[in-house]
Formats: C-alpha cells, sequence, structure tokens
C-alpha cells in the first residue's frame, strides 16, 4: 500500500477526515451512452472548498484511464472574459459539456469549511441537459483530497448511469473517499 493510500485509509478510520461525497442523479430517457468525448466546465474550488486545478487534473487522469476524450476549463472568480469557456468548449468540438457548478457551501463558526454542494448538469449539443447530478461533499483535511473526490464521485456516478464506460477510476488510493450512491 502507498504512503497516500494509507494515510487515507488512516485518516478515514482513524481520525474520520477523509472528504466523502453523496451524490443523486437522473438521467433522461431515451439517452445513449457512453459518451467517449466530453468537454468540462467547472468553478469547483471557486470558494476555496478544493483545489480546482486539482479537481481538472483527477477529472483528466480519470477519463484517460476511461479512454474518454476530455477537456478541461476551469471558471475563476477573475476571470475577465467569462465567454473564453464556451470558446474553449467549441475548439474542443465535443457533443457532450459537463458543467460542474459550486451551489453552496457549510462553514464552521471559525470559518472552516466543512461542506460544499455541486450541480452537475450533462448537456448535449449546450441545450438539452441528458443527464443532472446533485452532489454533497462534506469535507476533509487537504483541498487535494476533496478535488479527488470530487471528481472519483462524479465519474463514478456517471459510470454506473452508463453516461460513460465503467472504468477503474480509483489508481492511486485503495481507500474510497467518496461515496458515489
Amino acid at each position: 500500500m502507498s504512503v497516500r493510500a494509507w494515510m487515507m485509509w488512516f485518516g478515514l478510520v482513524v481520525a474520520g477526515c477523509t472528504p466523502v461525497a453523496e451524490i443523486r442523479s437522473a438521467k433522461a430517457p431515451g439517452f445513449q451512452g457512453p459518451l467517449r468525448s466530453m468537454f468540462v466546465i467547472s468553478d469547483a474550488g471557486s470558494r476555496g472548498e478544493v483545489s480546482g486545478s486539482h479537481f481538472q487534473a483527477e477529472m483528466e487522469r480519470m477519463a484517460g484511464r476511461c479512454r474518454i476524450r476530455m477537456g478541461v476549463s476551469t471558471v475563476s472568480e477573475l476571470d475577465l472574459d467569462p465567454s473564453i469557456h464556451v470558446q474553449r468548449a467549441k475548439l474542443f468540438n465535443a457533443r457532450h459539456t459537463l458543467l460542474v457548478s459550486v451551489t453552496g457551501v457549510t462553514t464552521r463558526s471559525d470559518r472552516v469549511l466543512v461542506e460544499a454542494r455541486y450541480d452537475v448538469r450533462l448537456l448535449e449539443n449546450a441545450e438539452r441537459v441528458v443527464w443532472r447530478a446533485a452532489l454533497e461533499l462534506r469535507l476533509g483535511d487537504g483541498e487535494e483530497l476533496g478535488s479527488e473526490a470530487l471528481a472519483y464521485a462524479v465519474m463514478t456516478k456517471m459510470g454506473q448511469d452508463d453516461v460513460i464506460q465503467r472504468c477503474a477510476t480509483r489508481a492511486r488510493t485503495e481507500a474510497p473517499s467518496a461515496d458515489a450512491r
């Protein structure tokens, strides 16, 4: 077991500080999967709940393992031209776009983030929502672990719903950091 896997397992069992995700989803009737290509536009990390760049890297890594062609664009509150993300999606030329949006965060009285909520939508031809998920991420220690749990929950649930090909997205660690129900 790698050091990182051991640390995650230890955090889960002993300290209870590993991020855990709960996710519910719905798929449009008649939607035909699995997808082979998609573009992701995400503002994960915009409220400091996870690392946006690490989430992007995890999504790309998992997509590679699942043989999915994926492009990712991370939205920042400092974007001078927000339309750049739509332009990137058009250049990538994928039929499906996955939108990952932070809808809220919960903090303790000492302003420590303890939970983040996300709305995840898969659009077909930038119009019709063909898959949607509501995700709650209970945060533990470290933005990177939260980013990994978020990416793992999204990709696992998409696989369970036959939106993408089911594959082993969990290569780095053995201990689960997300519960994709």
